[in-house]
């Protein structure tokens, strides 16, 4: 090749370089090789794609979203699997699926299948599944350039009894010989001739069960099976219990909980204890199943030594009743045992449990014990959650130890528990001791409580407590965590506010999701599902646990079209109030959004459709100004009134209506979606009719909710809608910038603020720490929260309704990841999946700095992870009686304090470069901090009446918070790493954050500077657009790195008389980027340190310049009253200050 030359094609992460390589002339010229002419001729075919390397295998595979599930009994049921890849711009071209009854998938029934979907989801359509028997699947696939990969993993799945008439046969429903019996133990012995190469049970044991084999537990689930309506559907369990019989005589033995279907609870199905079960194995595996033993009449049953259990009341357990060894096959009975009884059978059909069971999660040790009264000791476990707690004692036979559990303690101080919120419920569990020298240990088996803390008493003087005496142990359906946001050090409230979420969901995910864990409720009130749902789908693998109870509410139509407000149905109305029954149509549509199962919208699309009808003739009949209603935009912070409920019944079914024409559009029923189309069009017109005040502007009376809810579902006149938005901001402001919410505004109020773009109001909302907030959830010195509240004000309110444990206001989770993480499904109309993401993080300059979010799609997990820094602004905050800090090297400055734009001491709000007074406890403290910091690096003093010369709360609470300017501050930069999973594509849309100039690269490639995308300079990212918010780049999946600094944009102000103008101009080439200060009322301060007075502004100043303003060169405002739309100041002198961000 010296003379001749050589050309190689080099694939390289999916893409082909050419590299031609040209002789050495001089080389050749001295005789080597005698050349005449040289050709070099290059073909490129642009749709031409090199093989690449294999990639990697698929993984994660699920059957039904479960992994490696037993018993299932779905008769088609779908695999998914997720993808990875060492280059970009990668998607599935091609599948193949093989699934078979052996392992070597060379049985004459398995089923093979390819594809060409990009979707990595299949439903099976094989042979017809038998019941009882084994499967295995594995999944390859072929990427983008036609490179295949190896075979997956094996996964595998068990069907259960598909054919419930026939394979229960040999099973018969039994219980205690008599109503008076409190048998709750049974027992059978049976003969093993053979060893099986397969054993199964399947159990029903209700309210719940523990199955034992020659004295091993089976299995590892609490509270088992689920909850349903019993008359509807019963569920059942799956045991692998092959390893656990041996040749000869075997016993097993099933101990039996009250649960929900055998309580004493007046309002719930009343039935006694009962029990079906069937263990069937096969000699070998393509060997028929037969039954090894089944419930019946022969089986035994005695008094176990639980003697009393109660789901809201605990657990009774005297020890002295234990029966050693009674799941033992050499175990000889006394007369203790009494045959077991036929029982009525309870009604619904025998289902399997296609759900994770309740599992234990996590130990918890107590953090800290008390003695506040002789003999009462109270163990603090430092987080509230649901559960029960291993008890570690040592003590004489007969005595006892009683827990009494908790949320709180009383306010008074004295150091007691407080139960009174509990009602009805005891939540008190007692052990008996049996006098065990070595010691003894117990926990529940059928009962779970909520608490922080628990109350320590024993009958016996001896017995005192230490912190090893306890271990809460924290149960809930494993589902497991699969999103997680954090906001790293720059927010630790917001930190928080995401844990107390966390923790709160986790303890209401009971095999349905429930209201609370601690009272005598927790029921599944669809209204707190329905608000909460996108908030799991973010943090937990929820899609198995949802399609469960999506079938529940399918039971509980009953034959009708309404979905009641509790499923399983035990309280509340049916149909319920709109906004609770919304939870059958919203949960499922969700699942599909965030997962692409159009399976499960085509096997709930008939009900859902029945439900939609049922509502629409509802509303037809009354008209949505009478909407029916039964709870409304529940609890708002007192003293803010509830929001009028007709609007919110209405805004309910209209929401519902359209969700289902989506749903319509997504599985291909063309017909439904025109007509239901039309039809959610049809109700605008009456929708503002009944509830819109056009003089006003408003929803209704104008309050937050009654505004966002229309918001939400895009019903507001579109010339109308900037002054509705006007007013929401402006109700937003006389509030002190405060909520006034309830469950179903919260969730809609924060991402209606960020779609208006005020991301800004909305995180100073997030982190308020006064009443009413999140943060004051969290902070407030009376009962700090470490889940989240039912009630805004629960300090103050009585017990009659105030759980601790609530995870209805937990929604404020899902405006984290889709406004602070910025991670937004693109996804057209009537697709899901998240296949098409943005990647937006807020355009906000705040002390918000960084944000790390992942959370999981139908492809795979987005993540987003940005930090910001640099910047002229420090600020500091602190407390009453504490140190107050000002750094400027904190922002990358190595100048000095040339400013302070605000402080205030008193109960100020908000957050850096946002700090606000509040109207009635303020104390302008701006003059004292510029003198005591102006001109240094960095300055320290003491908050407190001594430094500020007086007390502007009246003894009450007080802080103090201080913004600063720094001069020569660093240059803005901001890092974004984002992944995107293989088939999905995304935007990402770099802020501007009010900075010029931005030279932004990739992985250390330049792609964006002097305004101008640079195209091929880094592989997968297509294309860069600059708007006035940001500069959007498209990417194909894969990992990326963005980067980039920046030039702080210019401070422009503009000062006018009432009447006259205020004009703001750039300098040429820059543009109006951010408004940053703007009130139209008695304004004070100069240039880069206004102030609006603490009476006399319009809240919505700010918002009216901004649309008149953004993106300009320059603008003029006239500064009159008819602009702004009131008069501040009843008459008296006003002017309007304007303080703006002058940009490329």
């Amino acid at each position: 090749w010296h003379c001749h030359g050589a050309i190689m094609v080099i694939n390289m992460r999916g893409l082909a370089f050419l590299v031609v390589f040209l002789p050495s002339i001089a080389w050749c010229l001295k005789g080597h090789h005698q050349q005449q002419e040289t050709h070099i001729s290059i073909v490129v075919d642009d749709d031409a794609t090199s093989v690449g390397a294999a990639p990697p295998a698929p993984y994660h595979l699920q059957t039904n979203w479960l992994d490696q599930p037993i018993g299932i009994d779905f008769i088609n049921p779908r695999f998914t699997w997720l993808l990875t890849h060492t280059a970009r711009v990668q998607q599935q071209k091609a599948y193949t699926i093989q699934v078979s009854n052996d392992t070597s998938f060379s049985s004459s029934s398995s089923w093979v299948y390819t594809s060409a979907s990009s979707v990595p989801a299949v439903t099976y359509a094989g042979p017809a599944l038998t019941s009882d028997t084994s499967y295995y699947w594995r999944v390859k696939w072929t990427d983008a350039t036609g490179a295949s990969s190896d075979w997956s993993e094996t996964a595998s799945f068990d069907t259960g009894l598909l054919n419930p008439a026939s394979d229960w046969s040999a099973g018969q429903w039994i219980g205690a010989p008599s109503q008076q019996a409190n048998n709750n133990i049974f027992r059978k012995t049976f003969q093993v001739t053979t060893l099986p190469a397969r054993a199964r049970v399947y159990v029903s044991g209700i309210g719940y069960n523990e199955v034992y084999i020659n004295g091993v537990r089976v299995g590892d689930a609490y509270l088992d099976p689920g909850w349903t309506t019993y008359n509807r559907r019963v569920l059942y369990s799956t045991y692998d219990v092959t390893t656990l019989l041996h040749t000869g005589t075997n016993c097993i033995g099933v101990m039996v909980g009250h649960g929900w279907y055998a309580t004493t609870e007046a309002r719930e199905p009343n039935g006694p204890r009962s029990l079906i079960l069937q263990l069937q194995a096969r000699t070998a595996s393509t060997s028929p199943s037969a039954t090894l033993v089944a419930s019946d009449t022969t089986w035994s049953s005695a008094q176990g030594p639980i003697i009393y259990d109660h789901i809201y009341n605990g657990e009774t357990y005297d020890a002295r009743l234990e029966i050693p060894d009674w799941t033992n096959p050499n175990y000889t009975q006394n007369s203790a045992w009494s045959p077991a009884a036929k029982v009525a059978a309870p009604g619904g059909v025998l289902a399997a449990q296609n759900i994770p069971p309740v599992r234990k999660q996590l130990e918890i040790k107590p953090i800290a014990i008390t003695n506040p009264q002789s003999g009462v000791y109270v163990l603090d476990f430092g987080q509230n959650f649901a559960g029960f707690c291993l008890l570690s004692v040592k003590g004489p036979a007969g005595s006892n130890v009683t827990l009494r559990h908790a949320e709180v303690l009383q306010h008074s101080g004295n150091g007691m528990i407080y139960t009174d919120n509990l009602r009805s419920a005891k939540a008190t569990d007692v052990y008996i001791l049996k006098g065990d020298t070595n010691g003894e240990s117990y926990h529940p088996r059928f009962t779970y409580h909520g608490f922080r803390y628990v109350e320590f008493t024993s009958s016996s003087s001896s017995i005192v407590p230490t912190l090893s005496s306890l271990t809460g142990w924290h149960i809930h359906s494993d589902v497991p965590q699969t999103g997680t946001i954090s906001f790293a050090s720059s927010s630790p409230l917001l930190n928080m506010i995401q844990h107390n979420v966390i923790w709160g969901q986790r303890s209401n995910l009971m095999s349905v999701p429930t209201d609370c864990d601690q009272r005598d409720e927790r029921k599944g009130w669809m209204g707190d599902a329905f608000l909460s749902a996108e908030e799991a789908l973010h943090n937990f693998d929820m899609p198995a646990f949802y399609a469960h109870f999506l079938s529940l509410m399918e039971d509980d139509q009953e034959g009708g079209w309404g979905v009641p407000d509790t499923v399983p149905w035990t309280f509340g109305s049916n149909p319920g109030d709109p906004a609770w029954g919304a939870a059958y149509p919203g949960i499922l549509y969700w699942v599909w959004k965030y997962r692409g199962d159009v399976d499960l919208l085509k096997t709930h699309y008939s009900k859902v459709k029945v439900y939609i009808d049922g509502m629409t003739k509802s509303a037809q009949s009354s008209g949505l100004h009478n909407m029916y209603y039964n709870y409304g935009d529940w609890v708002p912070p007192p003293p803010a009134p509830m929001c009028n409920s007709h609007l919110t019944a209405s805004w309910a079914y209209l929401a519902s209506l359209q969700q289902f024409v989506e749903i319509a559009r997504a599985i291909g029923n063309t017909q439904d979606y025109v007509f239901y189309s039309n039809l959610s069009k049809s109700w605008f017109d009456e929708f503002n009719w009944a509830f819109f005040d056009g003089p006003q502007s408003v929803y209704d009376t104008g309050l937050q909710s009654a505004q966002v809810l229309p918001m939400s579902i895009g019903i507001v006149p579109p010339t109308e809608l900037v002054y509705v938005a006007d007013n929401l901001l402006n109700d937003i402001y006389n509030h002190s910038v405060h909520l006034t919410t309830g469950i179903s505004g919260t969730k809609y109020l924060f991402l209606i603020l960020t779609e208006l773009g005020r991301n800004d109001v909305a995180l100073q909302l997030a982190e308020n720490v006064d009443y009413p907030s999140f943060g004051y959830m969290a902070v407030n010195n009376i009962e700090p929260a470490t889940t989240f509240w039912e009630l805004w004000d629960t300090p103050f309110e009585g017990p009659g309704m105030n759980s601790r444990n609530h995870i209805m206001f937990g929604s404020i989770s899902d405006w984290f990841y889709k406004a602070l993480a910025g991670i937004m499904s693109n996804d057209a109309y009537g697709a899901g999946g998240y296949t098409n993401v943005n990647i937006e993080p807020p355009n906000v300059v705040s002390g918000l700095l960084a944000v790390n979010a992942t959370f999981l799609t139908q492809n795979g997990n987005i993540t987003s992870n940005w930090e910001r820094s640099g910047g002229s602004a420090t600020c500091g905050q602190a407390a009453d009686n504490h140190v107050l800090t000002l750094d400027c090297g904190s922002v990358g400055s190595s100048g000095v304090i040339s400013d302070i734009s605000f402080a205030s001491y008193g109960t100020p709000g908000g957050y850096c470069t946002q700090y606000h007074a509040t109207q009635a406890c303020a104390l302008n403290i701006t003059s004292i901090v510029r003198q005591a910091c102006v001109g240094k690096t960095s300055c320290s003093f003491n908050t407190s009446v001594a430094t500020f010369g007086q007390d502007p709360c009246q003894g009450t609470f007080k802080r103090a918070y201080v913004q600063a300017v720094c001069s020569q501050a660093s240059r803005p930069q901001f890092s974004l790493q984002t992944s995107i999973p293989v088939g999905s594509v995304g935007n990402v849309h770099f802020p501007r954050l009010d900075v010029s100039n931005w030279a932004i690269s990739e992985s250390g490639n330049i792609i964006w500077q002097n305004g101008k995308f640079i195209p091929n300079a880094a592989v997968g990212v297509t294309s860069g657009v600059q708007t006035a918010q940001a500069i959007t780049f498209q990417i194909g999946s894969g990992a990326y790195s963005f980067s980039g600094q920046g030039t702080p944009g210019q401070l422009a102000c503009a000062y006018a008389d009432e009447k006259a103008s205020a004009v703001i101009s750039c300098p040429s080439g820059q543009t109006i980027t951010c408004i940053s200060f703007a009130s139209f009322g008695v304004p004070s301060g100069s240039c880069g340190s206004y102030a609006q007075s603490a009476t006399c502004h319009v809240g919505y100043s700010k918002a009216f310049v901004e649309r008149l303003c953004l993106g300009q060169n320059s603008c003029s405002v006239l500064a009159t009253t008819d602009n702004f739309g009131e008069d501040p100041c009843y008459g008296t002198v006003k002017h309007l200050a304007i303080q703006a961000v002058c940009a490329m």
